[in-house]
């Protein structure tokens, strides 16, 4: 047989209520409720972005703030939020524009772990729905704001090269990816690299389900993602021109568990140790459970993921907690890699369009 055979027609029965696009609408929704009421959202290191983002504004008009700061813009990977403040500011006000910024950030993530579920397995895992809280995990209350918007441009990007992928519309794909990779970084940098990694390891596994070897399949992968790869040139610029940096405590295996420990910590530590509990024990029941199986795709991106979070310094050119924006990416894709085993048998003339993405491809 051939190394890819065509996909089946997909099943015509109904989908499950937690697969419904009114159900999946209202989960994005209702991510932003716990942001609406406080006029600021109460995030850790926000108020200080607040006060840079007033400089940003006034500094030109403002003899005290220009007599006491300096401001200048350049091409960095770190710009996200101030880029947008600048251009909602002037309409709807500094506190409503962060506002506004900041509520968008939970629904765009929540949709981007969604879709990317929803391409893998065809639907969406129940485990998927546990993945969600990670949204308001510690990066994000910590407040920062250009890593979780870069994150969760990140995640939908991702959705949007796996589904490319999926259709065989690569050349597309490397066409758009372009300026996508190019706005994710200057969002910020770890969400461009991020989304690098992921698009590496989801097209090396397709390569090799293509029937090529892993070696031929991570090189034409990284052909692939290399589309990405112009924002490189930036941050050469960035960094020649840039203050020298320390890069530092490598391997602080206290700080990484204590990241792990603290993936949503806010303020109450036994609300934050049950939570993660909840957590752990919805993942270990999945990876145990013998009726769940998983896409080798996402499992492909969480080892590629954790091997990076033990390798990742605590410090990246003077910028501290490098490692630990990555620690709730490492349980949110296991969660959303895992579903219900079906039976594969034919049945009705055809084998489930499910079965298909659950079993090796025949050769």
């Amino acid at each position: 047989m051939s190394p890819m055979t065509a996909a089946p027609p997909r099943p015509l029965g109904p989908r499950p209520w937690w697969e419904r696009r009114s159900f999946l609408a209202a989960l994005i929704l209702l991510s932003v409720v716990p942001l609406l009421y406080p006029p600021i959202p109460p995030l850790v290191d926000l108020f200080g972005h607040l006060g840079r983002y007033r400089v940003q504004l006034d500094i030109a008009t403002s003899p005290w703030l220009s007599q006491y700061y300096g401001f200048h813009w350049a091409p960095i990977g770190n710009l996200g939020v101030d880029l947008l403040v600048e251009v909602l500011a002037p309409l709807l006000g500094l506190e409503l524009s962060v506002k506004v910024i900041i509520l968008a950030i939970p629904p765009l993530t929540v949709a981007g772990f969604l879709w990317v579920a929803r391409e893998v397995h065809n639907r969406v895992p129940p485990t998927a729905f546990f993945a969600l809280p990670l949204v308001y995990s510690h990066p994000f209350l910590f407040g920062f704001a250009n890593f979780s918007l870069s994150m969760a441009l990140a995640f939908l990007a991702f959705g949007l090269w796996l589904r490319l992928g999926r259709l065989g519309k690569t050349n597309l794909r490397a066409w758009l990816f372009v300026p996508i990779s190019i706005v994710i970084f200057f969002t910020h940098t770890f969400g461009w690299g991020t989304l690098g990694l992921l698009a590496f390891s989801a097209e090396a596994v397709r390569q090799h389900d293509h029937g090529k070897g892993w070696l031929r399949s991570g090189i034409n992968a990284a052909l692939h993602a290399s589309t990405m790869a112009l924002p490189l040139v930036f941050m050469l610029a960035w960094r020649s021109a840039a203050p020298a940096g320390g890069t530092e405590d490598w391997f602080n295996w206290d700080a990484k568990l204590a990241w792990i420990n603290s993936i949503f910590r806010d303020r109450w530590k036994s609300f934050e140790w049950w939570s993660m509990f909840a957590l752990v024990a919805v993942l270990f029941e999945a990876l145990r459970n013998p009726r769940l199986g998983f896409s080798r795709n996402l499992g492909f991106s969480a080892l590629v993921l954790i091997a990076v979070y033990v390798l990742l310094p605590r410090i990246i050119f003077a910028s501290a907690y490098a490692d630990m924006r990555l620690a709730p990416f490492l349980f949110a894709l296991p969660l959303l890699d895992r579903k219900k085993l079906i039976d594969c048998a034919p049945a009705g003339g055809h084998v489930s369009d499910d079965c298909h993405l659950l079993t090796p491809i025949v050769k």
